[in-house]
């Protein structure tokens, strides 16, 4: 056992585990299913070329209007 895992089960000892109701704001308590251990076990597990999708703070989306509009249709379309 290394030193950073003492640590961390020194940091665990004395605390008690709190419940998925707990953890979670009243606004999404409706979605706590979505939360839940059996429904998070159906995603792959993770490797290491997972990465995330980093945004630019600058992007406004209105500026380019070519994400939604593929083609014009009229309001009877």
């Amino acid at each position: 056992m290394n030193k950073s895992t003492e640590i961390a089960i020194a940091a665990k000892q004395g605390k008690v585990e709190k419940s998925l109701e707990e953890l979670l704001p009243d606004y999404a308590l409706e979605y706590k299913r979505v939360f839940e251990k059996k429904a998070v076990e159906r995603f792959p597990p993770s490797t290491p070329w997972d990465h995330t999708i980093d945004f630019k703070k600058d992007f406004d989306p209105h500026k380019h209007r070519t994400w939604h509009k593929i083609y014009p249709l009229t309001v009877v379309e």
